[in-house]
């Protein structure tokens, strides 16, 4: 099958239907039927941006787990395994309780990030189409900028640092529950 590459004209938006590079690594792989309008489908947008979010911090996690793990001594899993623990009763007994401090920083950052969420919503779509993909921040944003509602946004930001805060009340009483 094969897709109608009549436009000639090159674009720098990687999501673009027409002249996106998505779609042209879908259509040069036959897979045309896959090719969506990625930012304009309302259905879609949403999606779009949380895999792009996901693909803009991945690399970042993956270094704080790292370092996190090679933090744990390399005596404890000897001694597991003398003791004759399983790879699943160490990844769950040493592992997980010796990266717990890494787990709850990045539910943290990460809980943060989504709700003070900006520029990947503003920059890809404006918060279109409509208001599907607009965030908290973007209209506080707006309100500030765009409607000259200064008090009020500040009101909105205040209100976000107390939500932020009350998440990580609750995050870390979690946390002690568990014991980690």
């Amino acid at each position: 099958m094969l897709c109608d590459s009549s436009s000639t004209c090159f674009s720098y938006v990687t999501l673009h239907y027409h002249n996106g590079a998505f779609n042209s690594i879908l259509e040069n792989f036959g897979l045309c039927f896959l090719q969506m309008d990625w930012l304009s489908d309302t259905k879609l947008v949403n999606f779009t941006l949380a895999v792009t979010s996901l693909w803009k911090y991945s690399g970042q996690h993956v270094v704080i787990f790292i370092a996190g793990i090679m933090s744990i001594p390399f005596q404890y899993y000897e001694a597991a395994k003398i003791d004759g623990a399983s790879a699943w009763q160490q990844f769950s007994h040493i592992t997980i309780p010796g990266i717990s401090t890494v787990i709850n920083l990045l539910l943290f950052l990460n809980i943060r990030g989504c709700l003070m969420i900006f520029d990947l919503p503003f920059v890809m779509t404006n918060g279109g189409p409509g208001y599907e993909s607009s965030t908290f921040m973007v209209y506080t944003i707006n309100t500030a900028f765009k409607f000259n509602q200064y008090g009020m946004a500040s009101a909105m930001a205040v209100i976000l640092v107390l939500i932020i805060a009350l998440g990580t009340f609750l995050q870390n009483k979690y946390f002690m529950v568990k014991g980690w």
